[in-house]
């Protein structure tokens, strides 16, 4: 029988540091490169409620919700997770758009009763990941920990279990200290990457961008088309009763080839003067045994294709090669 070592030099595919136990048992990841703004005063929800894509005000005590705050002509500015608490909501986004958040929030209090605070060095933030997580993260242990002064978000792919908790820093390092002691499994930033493009999450900087139109990342539940007016809102319910945009954010599978595909890899078919998707980001998938995964944004004519040959690939440096690519049929996001 061979070992997984030998399956790994077989399809040459790099070991990932905790992959097979955080999509077989448990793993945990110690995150970084996330910003969390405090929003309090009498008027946080009904002020909020007009400057992010998701309903605010349908958001129960102690529950999270995923967002997006756009510019005026639907572009994104930035991806939030809203986190009710207390008299709190805390914003979470990613820390290249702390200031923007903040600025474009403050840009727009007026007479309101709301307050900003940047408490990102305040708190620690671990996400865990495999089936074993749905168990652990009720656990005696984990909540005395946390002991009312953090929280746990569900953040559930449909082919990937994910939580993420929240303690304050002070906190941190006595949880990740339970982590270890508990033999659970420390995921490292490439095995994070590998997981997040295999479910399909789209990032803020590759998937998600100033360039993006928010319909076309496709993220579910991200907009209400309900509950009034938000800052531009005009343009995503003109895309929303369109039906569709001109580009969706797919999975593309490529074969394994000893030539890497690159992320802003522009790709072209016969019969088209111009490229038929842009690659946004890319692993070499242990789901697919080895072949190259990528997200990219692709025309809604080629959505549901079935696998066919590339005219060519341009590839960011200018080289110019063929290659057979699949597109997805649907990408799944948290």
């Amino acid at each position: 029988m061979r070992s997984r070592q030998d399956w790994y030099t077989m399809t040459r595919l790099p070991i990932y540091d905790g992959y097979e136990s955080a999509t077989s048992t448990i793993a945990f990841f110690r995150r970084s490169g996330f910003a969390l703004i405090e929003a309090t005063g009498l008027d946080t929800v009904d002020f909020l409620q007009g400057m992010v894509t998701s309903d605010v005000k349908a958001l129960a005590a102690e529950a999270s919700q995923r967002a997006a705050m756009l510019d005026i002509k639907g572009h994104i500015l930035a991806d939030v997770i809203l986190h009710r608490r207390d008299k709190s909501i805390f914003i979470e986004t990613d820390h290249r758009t702390l200031n923007r958040v903040i600025e474009t929030l403050n840009r727009y209090i007026i007479m309101e009763d709301v307050t900003l605070s940047d408490r990102t060095s305040d708190f620690a933030s671990f996400s865990l990941f495999g089936p074993e997580a749905d168990e652990l993260i009720g656990s005696p242990e984990i909540l005395s920990i946390i002991d009312g002064s953090g929280w746990t978000v569900h953040r559930n792919p449909v082919e990937l279990h994910r939580y993420d908790i929240w303690v304050p820093s002070g906190l941190g390092d006595r949880l990740y200290d339970y982590f270890v002691q508990s033999k659970i499994k420390e995921i490292s930033d490439e095995t994070y990457e590998v997981l997040r493009v295999e479910a399909g999450d789209a990032a803020w900087g590759s998937e998600l961008t100033e360039a993006i139109l928010l319909p076309e990342a496709e993220i579910p539940d991200i907009v209400s088309y309900t509950k009034g007016c938000y800052v531009g809102q005009e343009i995503i319910a003109r895309l929303h009763s369109r039906g569709h945009t001109n580009r969706v954010l797919r999975q593309v599978l490529f074969p394994l080839t000893d030539d890497a595909i690159s992320a802003g890899s522009l790709i072209y078919i016969e019969g088209e003067d111009r490229e038929v998707a842009r690659v946004t980001s890319v692993v070499q998938s242990p789901k697919f045994n080895g072949a190259w995964l990528a997200l990219a944004y692709v025309r809604i004519s080629i959505a549901d294709i079935e696998t066919r040959q590339s005219d060519k690939i341009i590839e960011p440096d200018g080289n110019t090669r063929h290659v057979e690519f699949s597109v997805l049929r649907k990408h799944v996001l948290p």
